[in-house]
C-alpha cells in the first residue's frame, strides 16, 4: 500500500507500507508541500533501500525525519527540506550548503547564515551519521563579525525584579544572575530538581550533556518558596519551576519589565551567563577556575574570553596613567642596562 498523508491537529503524517516495512508516524510539519516531497521520497527510498540497503539510499529528508522524531528543533528547516530534501545524504558536500546559505540570505551577515544554514545541516547530517546512514560532515562556518555583548549587575538585576510583570519571570531572572544558567536549563528545571533545605539545585542535563549543580543564595531560596510549580501545555505537561513550556515564553513578560523599569535591554543569555561571568570575574576577582565550576564552564578559557566583559576602561586609564593625583606611588626611572657583546 503506498504512502498516504493524513493530518493530525494540523501536523502531517505519514500511513502505509512499502516493501514490506510499514509506516506510522509524524513528519512534524504544517506545510502541504513539504509533507508531500517527503511522502515521495520516504516511499522512493523505502524501496531502494529494500535493494541496495538503507545507508546507501538515505536522503536529507529522512534524516530530518529522524532528527526531529528525536525531540530536536525544527526552527529554520524547511527552507532547508526544499532544497535538500531529495538529495541522497552522501551527495550534499560542504561547498553546497554554503553555496545554498548565500542563495537563501544573499544580503545577510554570516551570523545569519551561519544560524540559519550552516548549523542545522551539519546538526541533522552529523546526527543522521550517528546512526550509520553516512559519514559526519565538516563545514567552515561564514566570517562573524565581532557582537559586544553587555552584562547586568546588582542594580540592574534589583530593578528588572522590581517592576517584574510576573513573579516568573522576576525568579528566573535572579536564578540566572546568581548561577550563570542557560535558559533552557532553566526552563526545564522541575519541583524534584530543587533542594532548597541545603541551597541547591540539580539539572539532569545542562547543553554540554553534563549534570550541573546550582549553588543558591538565601535570596534565591526565599524567592523560590515563594513561586509554585505550574503545569505546562495547558495543564497536560510535566510540572516546571518557572511554568514556562519553552524558551520562548518569557520573551514578552521579560521585553515588557526591562521597559517598564527603564533598564537597558539585555537578553536572557546576558543577563544570566555573561552577567555572572562579568560579575564574578571583573567585579569581584574570583580565580577563573573557581568561577568556571561555579557558573557551570567547562572550560574556564571559555568564560574568561567570552563572557568576561571589561568595564570603565576610561577609569582605569586615567588611575594607572593619569597625572591627577590617581595614579599609585610612582616608580624609580629604568635604568640603562649596558649589555656585553
Amino acid at each position: 500500500m503506498p504512502l498516504k498523508i493524513t493530518w493530525r491537529k494540523g501536523v502531517a503524517q505519514l500511513a502505509g507500507t512499502v516493501a514490506g516495512e510499514r509506516v506510522r508516524r509524524s513528519i512534524k510539519t504544517r506545510d502541504p508541500e513539504i509533507a508531500e516531497s517527503i511522502r515521495t521520497q520516504t516511499e522512493a527510498r523505502l524501496i531502494k533501500a529494500s535493494i541496495y540497503g538503507a545507508e546507501n539510499e538515505a536522503t536529507f529528508a529522512d534524516a530530518y525525519i529522524l532528527y526531529r522524531r528525536d525531540g530536536h528543533s525544527g526552527r529554520y528547516t524547511e527552507p532547508l527540506v526544499r532544497a535538500f530534501g531529495q538529495r541522497r545524504l552522501a551527495t550534499i558536500k560542504p561547498g553546497d550548503v554554503r553555496a545554498l546559505a548565500l542563495e537563501l540570505y544573499p544580503d545577510a551577515k554570516g551570523s545569519t547564515r551561519n544560524r540559519s544554514v550552516i548549523k542545522p545541516v551539519r546538526a541533522i547530517i552529523n546526527f543522521a551519521a550517528d546512526r550509520g546512514l553516512c559519514s559526519p560532515i565538516k563545514i567552515k562556518r561564514f566570517q562573524e563579525a565581532k557582537v559586544s555583548k553587555k552584562a547586568g549587575n546588582r542594580a540592574w538585576i534589583e530593578a528588572f525584579m522590581a517592576h517584574a510583570v510576573n513573579p516568573r519571570v522576576r525568579v528566573l531572572a535572579l536564578f540566572m544572575w546568581v548561577t550563570g544558567a542557560r535558559l533552557g536549563e532553566c526552563i526545564a528545571l522541575e519541583p524534584q530538581h530543587l533542594d532548597l533545605d541545603n541551597k541547591r539545585a540539580n539539572a539532569g542535563k545542562t547543553k554540554n550533556g553534563d549534570p550541573r549543580v546550582y549553588y543558591l543564595t538565601d535570596e534565591l531560596v526565599r524567592e523560590l518558596r515563594l513561586l509554585p510549580p505550574r503545569r505546562v501545555k495547558y495543564g497536560r505537561g510535566p510540572l516546571r519551576v518557572f511554568g514556562y513550556a519553552d524558551n520562548h515564553g518569557p520573551d514578552e513578560p521579560w521585553r515588557e519589565t526591562c521597559q517598564r523599569a527603564g533598564i537597558p535591554y539585555l537578553t536572557r543569555h546576558e543577563a544570566g551567563r555573561h552577567s555572572h561571568g562579568t560579575e564574578t570575574i571583573v567585579r569581584h576577582r574570583l580565580d577563573p577556575v573557581t568561577a568556571a565550576e561555579l557558573g557551570g564552564w567547562r572550560d574556564a578559557v571559555v568564560l574568561m574570553r567570552n563572557y568576561a566583559h571589561a568595564e570603565n576602561l576610561g577609569e582605569v586609564a586615567e588611575t594607572i596613567f593619569g597625572d591627577k593625583g590617581q595614579r599609585q606611588k610612582s616608580t624609580p626611572p629604568l635604568r640603562e642596562v649596558k649589555t656585553k657583546r
